[in-house]
């Protein structure tokens, strides 16, 4: 059980023995993120704006060319209605835009690869990184109109090894094409923009 979920529940029962009248406990919602979110992947999650701006001024500086090849991929107001991706196999490929320390590259597009959307028997949506030597897996969460949040870990469920723990936007930019968001990435870029194409 989740620790907010935990410690709501013990208030609760302490104040039910000693007989304090208190209000209903909100419990949240099964597929709100910010159920399970870490406060530190709340943040970087809201400093997304902040992680586009960034990211794609050291990538100009250095890597104009490769950048304007990649088109509505790298456009942060690219994002349509309608986010929630049909379940399949997709190609994908990790592009990786600034340097969070300033010593590494200001811009790399990998090789593509495979990935996986899968719809689990309660309609969640997850998503994998299925070949390559790093496979995130992670759950798509609704939320709003033109993006899911992306809650995985490149190494097991989110929420036993922070350091490895992900968050980001996914979203629609075109038919049967998506990208995936990673602001303020844990390991080396500033963003990291995961594209999937079927």
């Amino acid at each position: 059980m989740p620790v907010k979920r935990t410690i709501h529940a013990a208030c609760a029962a302490a104040a039910f023995h000693v007989g304090i009248q208190v209000g209903p406990v909100p419990r949240a919602q099964p597929d709100d993120w910010r159920a399970e979110a870490s406060d530190d992947d709340a943040r970087r999650l809201a400093r997304i704006d902040h992680a586009w701006r960034e990211g794609l001024k050291q990538a100009r500086q250095h890597h104009r060319p490769g950048l304007a090849s990649l088109g509505l991929l790298v456009e942060p107001d690219a994002a349509l209605r309608d986010s929630r991706p049909e379940p399949g196999s997709y190609y994908c490929r990790t592009i990786k835009l600034g340097s969070a320390d300033g010593r590494g590259a200001a811009f790399a597009a990998y090789d593509w690869f495979r990935c996986e959307i899968e719809e689990a028997a309660g309609g969640e949506l997850v998503l994998e990184k299925t070949t390559g030597s790093q496979r995130p897996w992670g759950r798509l969460y609704a939320d709003g109109a033109r993006r899911h949040v992306y809650m995985g870990s490149v190494s097991a469920t989110y929420g036993r090894d922070p350091a490895q723990d992900q968050i980001g936007a996914f979203e629609r930019i075109g038919e049967d094409h998506y990208r995936l968001v990673l602001p303020w990435s844990k390991r080396e870029s500033v963003l990291d923009l995961i594209e999937l194409r079927r």
